[in-house]
């Protein structure tokens, strides 16, 4: 995105913020549970929360409104790929940490 205007910038770290955490509830949703528990046992809470930001990032995103309040411009396929992939490597990521921790756990307890 060299070379994007600050708007278009703004709008993809907004995304990939928001994905990000919705990204980070479902891996520590359980410690000792395997990476896609959360989305095999989902309770009301796990359909409220994406539910709720994906409303969010509609509101904002395709307002005129919500897009002149937080100052975003409109995403291009460039910006979409590059939250895209930042939400895919930290999710990912948490997932690492998760099975190491739980490997370290496992292996003080044992």
């Amino acid at each position: 995105m060299n070379g994007a205007p600050a708007e278009q910038l703004r709008a993809a770290t907004y995304l990939t913020l928001l994905l990000g955490i919705v990204g980070l509830i479902f891996a520590n949703r359980a410690l000792g549970a395997p990476p896609l528990a959360a989305f095999r046992r989902l309770s009301r809470a796990m359909i409220i929360v994406p539910v709720t930001v994906g409303t969010g990032i509609a509101g904002v995103f395709f307002t005129p409104f919500g897009r002149t309040t937080f100052g975003l411009g409109v995403l291009d396929r460039d910006g979409l790929i590059l939250s895209g992939r930042a939400v895919v490597g930290a999710f990912l990521g948490m997932l690492l940490l998760k099975a190491r921790l739980t490997a370290l756990a496992s292996r003080s307890a044992g």
